[in-house]
């Protein structure tokens, strides 16, 4: 029987959505870093910030897409 309702609605996204959310908050946190870093003038920490801040983001995006692949293509999702 779950088999049946899980063909019907598919794989819920919250969880990948989560985790994508969790990874812009600490990309969008390491900005506060970066900023302190700049107004102090310390370029190799604000580099090092930097380096963070694009590695998540790339981490982000390549979640996003990967949520999108698995997203189901019928009518019924499990959430709203």
């Amino acid at each position: 029987m779950a088999n049946t309702f899980a063909s019907i609605f598919g794989a819920s996204p919250v969880m990948p959505l989560e985790k994508h959310i969790n990874i812009a908050y600490q990309a969008a946190r390491e900005l506060g870093e970066f900023f302190s870093a700049a107004v102090a003038g310390d370029w190799d920490r604000a580099e090092t910030s930097r380096n963070e801040i694009v590695r998540l983001e790339h981490e982000a995006d390549d979640l996003k897409k990967e949520i999108r692949l698995h997203l189901p293509k019928s009518l019924f999702m499990p959430v709203p």
